[in-house]
């Protein structure tokens, strides 16, 4: 439960700082669709580092497992480039999709092999290229539905919880805790985005 309150109370306070930030983290808009969302041009992407990084600093504070942590940090590696690459181009485009999606599977692949070495998961290879291709959907899945404001979020923490509740993980109550305090403030209007950074994390 500790982690769960420290998740929620840092992802606030680490929010609030960015949001007063000088430098900001902002994801063009695509061309297509400034139709419906110009009203949200301007707005930070920087939500997916808030409770990514809140998710970080309790787990090492609380000495919780490091296999969440890593296989968190594998994807949300992989949706910060994709941001960062948004902030550069005039159409909102971010990584090529070849690239990205050669990224997702090289995260997910570490993040099986990774399991695998701590016996967390089967070893066998049906098992482990299976893992790695449902790994890969789950991240594009949580990717494509982040669109609306609080809308990822939502739809992700009934599942999270049904998983919390089951096998009691520590990181991923801190990790639930850390999306509460991001929500406050992307629920409409929202304040910032969770970005490519928050959606491949979660769906992760």
């Amino acid at each position: 439960m500790a982690g769960f309150l420290l998740g929620f109370c840092f992802t606030l306070a680490l929010s609030l700082c960015l949001l007063h930030s000088k430098r900001k983290l902002v994801v063009r808009i695509k061309p297509e669709l400034r139709d419906v969302q110009e009203a949200k041009s301007g707005t930070p992407t920087v939500g997916g580092i808030a409770f990514t990084v809140s998710t970080t600093v309790v787990s090492l504070l609380l000495h919780l497992s490091p296999v969440g942590l890593l296989a968190m940090w594998l994807f949300a590696a992989v949706g910060l480039l994709d941001d960062l690459e948004k902030t550069r181009t005039r159409n909102g485009d971010g990584l090529k999709s070849t690239t990205k999606l050669f990224a997702q599977f090289l995260a997910a692949f570490l993040t099986v092999l990774m399991l695998g070495m701590n016996n967390l998961v089967e070893t066998n290879f049906s098992y482990s290229a299976f893992s790695v291709f449902f790994l890969v959907y789950m991240v594009n899945a949580v990717n494509i539905s982040d669109g609306m404001d609080g809308l990822a979020t939502l739809m992700a923490l009934p599942a999270l919880c049904m998983v919390a509740a089951v096998d009691r993980n520590p990181f991923l109550l801190a990790f639930i805790g850390s999306l509460l305090g991001f929500l406050i403030l992307n629920m409409k209007p929202a304040k910032y985005f969770m970005g490519d950074t928050g959606s491949h994390a979660i769906g992760a």
